[in-house]
């Protein structure tokens, strides 16, 4: 604590600095690179013009300037790879965020043509997307669903959702808007159909086969 108390800063003016002079370069030529910087104060510091003026001949002002066009510049090559990589993040992101939102549009368009089934039984023998399908409709029509709940949550809590907004809609706790397209209660699925067609050709199966054997 009292070295902190006795503490003074090496100049009158932060700028005065080091860091401080640093600080002014670069808000004054934000293109500089430390490098860049470093060789500068290292000119201005070791009275390098002087020097130069003194001890140079042409042919050594010649060298320097080659030396010059063959400068490094790996420091500015990894500037300009940070920059090209945050460039290249901030494109991925938007494009990602359009193609999230393009997705939305498309499964919101597709849920608006979907056809409500407030048929329990049916309900119960849906699954993959028909079933999921159902929930986002459902939800879209204002059935109060869980928060939590999406049309990728498991089936069978799906099914509950769906099967307890039927039982809400069929106690009148909501209502859906006019126009809204609801499957008749007399239709089933094609599974369900399917089945009944099949049963239905196997009792004509069988009572052909007793009059033939009748005959």
């Amino acid at each position: 604590e009292e070295k902190d108390l006795a503490w003074m800063p090496s100049t009158n003016d932060v700028n005065e600095g080091a860091l401080g002079q640093f600080r002014v370069m670069i808000r004054c030529q934000p293109q500089l690179t430390l490098l860049q910087y470093n060789a500068q104060a290292m000119y201005a510091r070791n009275n390098t013009a002087a020097f130069m003026d003194t001890m140079f001949t042409e042919e050594t002002h010649q060298f320097i300037r080659q030396l010059a066009r063959e400068k490094n510049t790996a420091e500015k090559d990894k500037l300009n790879e940070i920059v090209q990589f945050n460039e290249d993040k901030i494109v991925k992101k938007v494009t990602k965020k359009k193609d999230k939102e393009q997705q939305a549009i498309d499964l919101a368009s597709h849920i608006a043509t979907v056809v409500l089934e407030t048929n329990r039984d049916s309900i119960d023998k849906m699954g993959g997307n028909i079933l999921r399908d159902q929930f986002d409709a459902f939800k879209a029509k204002g059935a109060s669903m869980p928060d939590k709940m999406t049309r990728y949550s498991r089936v069978g809590e799906l099914k509950e959702a769906i099967t307890l907004a039927i039982g809400s809609l069929n106690r009148g706790d909501w209502h859906l808007s006019s126009g809204t397209a609801v499957a008749e209660k007399g239709q089933q699925n094609d599974e369900c159909i399917d089945k009944v067609a099949l049963d239905f050709n196997k009792d004509i199966i069988d009572t052909m086969k007793g009059k033939i054997l009748r005959d």
